[in-house]
């Protein structure tokens, strides 16, 4: 190759590279969350999980409670819920009340009681009160229209595509964090009588829910799948 033909490939390398440089915390927070939900994702999980803990690095809190959770499963990294746990309070120290109960959930482990993330959960803010919940009678920040609106599609999709021959009708509650940019951003499921590979593909499903964007923090809702 002469220098003729390489000067527009090494310019082409200059401006992607900066362009990534100026990329702030929450649009790495937003790559990682394309590569993570995408099909092809969870081969790439890797990469989605050094976004989420850039962002954090960054102050991004959103990425933060990310960076928290691939580390808590192991997404595209070892699992480390001491480590999980520093992301949660770096969230929780930016003002991500999400991080704080994600932070007393890894911190109710006996092992982690003397890790460095779980030194003072027993004071303010760690120990605030959990963030705004919605159940059947109760909403805050999207309607329970919109809630329904949103799921709704997800849980016909999952009947199809989910429910396993033979295991006739079933419930899968998920209790869920919606981000104020209307993603959901962590699902805890509860079933029975239903296989792991089910409520897994519940969860999967969940990803592509899109609720309407909202102001203020993050909130949970617990919805019951029926399959």
């Amino acid at each position: 190759m002469n220098r003729l033909t390489l000067l527009p490939a090494l310019l082409t390398l200059l401006v992607s590279t900066t362009v990534q440089a100026q990329e702030s915390p929450a649009e790495l927070n937003a790559r990682g969350d394309a590569i993570y939900l995408a099909k092809d994702g969870r081969s790439r999980l890797a990469e989605a999980a050094r976004l989420y803990v850039a962002a954090c690095e960054g102050g991004d809190a959103q990425g933060c409670i990310n960076a928290g959770y691939v580390t808590r499963r192991g997404d595209g990294v070892t699992v480390e819920l001491a480590k999980a746990g520093l992301y949660y309070r770096k969230a929780c120290d930016l003002g991500e009340p999400w991080g704080c109960l994600y932070l007393r959930e890894v911190c109710a482990d006996a092992d982690l009681a003397s890790a460095d993330a779980c030194k003072g959960i027993d004071v303010p803010p760690y120990a605030a009160p959990e963030p705004r919940t919605f159940n059947n009678n109760n909403t805050s920040g999207l309607s329970r229209t919109q809630i329904k609106v949103a799921l709704v599609p997800i849980e016909r999709e999952a009947r199809q595509r989910c429910a396993a021959a033979g295991e006739g009708s079933a419930v899968i509650r998920v209790r869920m964090a919606i981000a104020p940019n209307g993603r959901v951003v962590q699902a805890v499921p509860s079933a029975a009588n239903v296989s792991d590979a089910t409520v897994a593909c519940v969860v999967k499903l969940l990803r592509k829910a899109r609720f309407p964007t909202f102001s203020g923090s993050t909130m949970m809702v617990a919805y019951p799948f029926r399959l």
